[in-house]
């Protein structure tokens, strides 16, 4: 498996593992899935700033994760969101785990101080492997929105959970934008995932 910065030839690819989740979960709010053009745009957007990262094996994607601004204020400019999605017949398999690896460590490196993941929550979705995956990686709940989401004909509520990569200290530095971190250092936090 190989781990890198997503681009616009993968966005088909995304297109179809995230279309899968629009079309028969919760797990995403989206009602209609974005076609490869959109997720193309998503992507370079993304990496103006921040991380957009895949996982493939024989050239094929099997996961990608990213993250986004939180909020458009400038004193949130230290925490993200994050985003992870596989095929649904990758789940447990490691490659999550793998790209969080990356993307927390890509973040740090900018200077991020905290990521949080906004997760759908219902009767059945209680214990979804979501949740727990990011129990497992550190992340605790910090805040529960009741009823918000409305798919499928029923109403789901939304967990936050948060995790502190960094003490930011007093007088943080902003952080970096994705691509102009150094290229040694960016090159070892992906080359450490490929070895």
């Amino acid at each position: 498996m190989q781990i890198c910065l997503a681009t616009a030839s993968d966005a088909g690819q995304i297109a179809q593992i995230y279309s899968y989740y629009v079309k028969n979960t919760a797990i995403t709010f989206d009602y209609e899935a974005p076609d490869e053009s959109a997720i193309g745009e998503q992507i370079k957007a993304t990496l103006r700033q921040y991380p957009f990262i895949v996982a493939k094996e024989q050239g094929r994607v099997v996961g990608y994760a990213y993250a986004s601004k939180l909020k458009n204020r400038q004193a949130y400019d230290w925490a993200v969101e994050s985003s992870i999605y596989l095929p649904n017949t990758h789940i447990s398999s490691g490659i999550g785990s793998a790209l969080y690896d990356v993307l927390e460590g890509l973040l740090r490196a900018q200077g991020v101080a905290s990521v949080f993941a906004c997760i759908a929550a219902g009767h059945e979705l209680e214990q979804s492997a979501s949740i727990l995956f990011h129990a497992r990686r550190g992340f605790s709940e910090v805040g529960r929105w009741l009823g918000c989401g409305f798919k499928f004909n029923r109403w789901y509520d939304v967990i936050w959970m948060q995790k502190q990569l960094c003490d930011p200290g007093d007088s943080p530095k902003e952080p970096k934008p994705i691509l102009e971190l150094e290229a040694r250092r960016l090159s070892d936090i992906l080359g450490g995932a490929n070895a």
